[in-house]
């Protein structure tokens, strides 16, 4: 099998993942391309040319995901002067991973230096590598947190967030994408991760507009944590569309004339949020 397929293989099985979050893809992405191109140390211009094509082809088909295409953009603008660098294609692609290594920590002590978090009932939705960190960093600070964790229907990604995060000793309550309204009165903020973050606009799993709505209309604060390759740089004005997924997650064999739409996600106002947290602070 050529080098370029097997780069190809690497990046759809990758693809092939609608649980994880960005981050935490990008990081099995990096650890699955340093393990294979640990063994070859030496490509040819039409390696090069071909891996190239297969992360355009990749970036495309992701395209959902910034922090993939940051990567993406990185690999390519190196590979152009593969040939004329002296390092080889793992060392392109631990430099990366050095300079990105500790982003959501970061971020995650700019939002614990901003935000009081002692003894309150935060309300989280889908799944976030930032979130993780976050909470990671704070599990033995005896804050006396409570967690509500939406499932993240229909991957679930949510109870793999879940499971996580009462692994660090957290008490964790779970509900439906929308189950948390009966004791909305009990919640003290929502935090999400984002996908995208454009100036009018952030791109996060389906449900995040509808969350942050009511919690507009409970005077509930709604933050965002995330890194800056996630940053857009421009607007996105409600241009925003994504293809339908695959129908049998919500109903295999509905009745006829019921048709199953399954979009993962959705754009929520920046207007709707309180703040953002980055590496580089809100």
């Amino acid at each position: 099998m050529s080098i370029a397929k097997d780069i190809s293989r690497i990046l759809n099985d990758i693809k092939s993942d609608n649980t994880s979050g960005s981050g935490d893809l990008l990081s099995v992405l990096i650890n699955k391309l340093l393990a294979y191109s640990n063994e070859i140390r030496d490509y040819s211009s039409d390696d090069i040319q071909n891996i190239k094509v297969a992360i355009k082809e990749f970036k495309n088909k992701m395209s959902d995901f910034a922090i993939i295409s940051h990567f993406c953009n990185y690999l390519t603008n190196n590979l152009n002067d593969y040939k004329k660098k002296s390092f080889s294609f793992p060392d392109l692609i631990n430099q990366y991973k050095t300079i990105w290594k500790y982003v959501n920590e970061t971020a995650a002590d700019n939002f614990i230096n901003s935000i009081n978090i002692n003894g309150k009932n935060i309300l989280l939705h889908s799944h976030s590598s930032a979130v993780i960190t976050l909470f990671k960093k704070l599990k033995n600070k005896n804050k006396n947190i409570t967690i509500v964790q939406t499932e993240g229907r229909p991957a679930y990604e949510g109870r793999l967030q879940a499971r996580k995060l009462a692994s660090y000793g957290y008490k964790v309550n779970i509900v439906t994408d929308i189950g948390f309204s009966p004791i909305i009165s009990e919640i003290d903020m929502a935090l999400f991760g984002a996908d995208k973050i454009y100036d009018d606009y952030i791109i996060n799993k389906t449900g995040s507009h509808a969350i942050a709505l009511i919690c507009r209309e409970n005077e509930i604060p709604v933050y965002v944590i995330a890194d800056s390759r996630k940053f857009m740089k421009t607007v996105l004005s409600g241009n925003y569309s994504q293809p339908v997924r695959d129908p049998d997650e919500i109903w295999k064999e509905p009745p006829a004339k019921v048709i199953p739409v399954n979009y993962y996600f959705e754009p929520l106002p920046v207007k709707l949020i309180t703040g953002i947290f980055t590496e580089k602070n809100i």
